[in-house]
């Protein structure tokens, strides 16, 4: 239940407004959130390495609706790990299955992972798959064989 909370917050405009425009509630959020574009995020990263920590990014989205949405997020950890490659900071990347179009077609995410992963092989970085806490089929029509376990939520 809360996590679908936080879903439904990760796409709402007025949560986006609200978190960046007042400062006790982007204090709050900055803990999780490196901020709004990948300069914003290799700051951060700075900041965490100088602290001896390595980190990894997770691009903010996921359950994405059509093969755009997934292209462009696939497009978005490229540009990341360029990012990290460029600026010499320790860093790899997260990406979440359904992000990359997991739900929309099978063999249409394995090409948006293999151009992220191939991307990072080639910057010397690699890639976490995010686990996500709630049934992921292979294809849309297996959703209803999902069941409603707390496992699958």
């Amino acid at each position: 239940m809360l996590r679908a909370f936080f879903l439904y917050l990760s796409h709402a405009v007025w949560a986006r407004t609200l978190i960046t425009r007042f400062r006790f509630a982007w204090q709050a959020a900055s803990r999780f959130v490196a901020g709004e574009t990948a300069d914003d995020a290799i700051t951060a990263i700075r900041a965490l390495n100088a602290k001896g920590i390595h980190a990894t990014v997770d691009h903010l989205g996921e359950s994405v609706t059509n093969e755009a949405e997934a292209a462009q997020a696939a497009d978005d950890y490229i540009h990341i790990l360029d990012k990290i490659a460029a600026s010499g900071v320790r860093a790899n990347v997260s990406v979440k299955l359904t992000q990359l179009g997991l739900d929309i077609d099978t063999d249409f995410c394995a090409r948006n992972v293999r151009r992220v992963v191939e991307k990072a092989q080639a910057t010397q970085s690699f890639v976490r798959v995010d686990m996500e806490a709630r049934c992921t089929p292979t294809a849309p029509s297996a959703r209803p064989h999902c069941g409603s376990t707390a496992a699958s939520r």
